[in-house]
């Protein structure tokens, strides 16, 4: 999130820092729809970075949950197909 966070406000920065500072441009309208275009971006970059994080971020909370969990007396009771956890702290 803030690596799109930051993608916005670089283009947004660059965008106004050229037409203003160096081409001393007025403001009108027509320079909402390219903001619009720089957070398009930014929401673009962070729907792909979600699923690429997803993965490490799952495999991260399992093995921190089986760590606390080995913390616990963990009995596993096999009943027919099913599995029951009982925790006994």
């Amino acid at each position: 999130m803030i690596v799109a966070v930051l993608t916005v406000l670089i283009l947004i920065l660059r965008f106004s820092i050229e037409e203003f500072a160096f081409y001393n441009k007025q403001w009108h309208v027509g320079y909402l729809q390219q903001y619009l275009k720089f957070f398009i971006i930014g929401v673009t970059v962070l729907v792909v970075a979600v699923p690429e994080g997803l993965p490490l971020a799952v495999t991260l909370a399992l093995a921190y949950s089986v760590r606390v969990s080995l913390t616990y007396i963990v009995i596993t009771l096999r009943v027919i197909n099913n599995k029951t956890l009982y925790f006994y702290p």
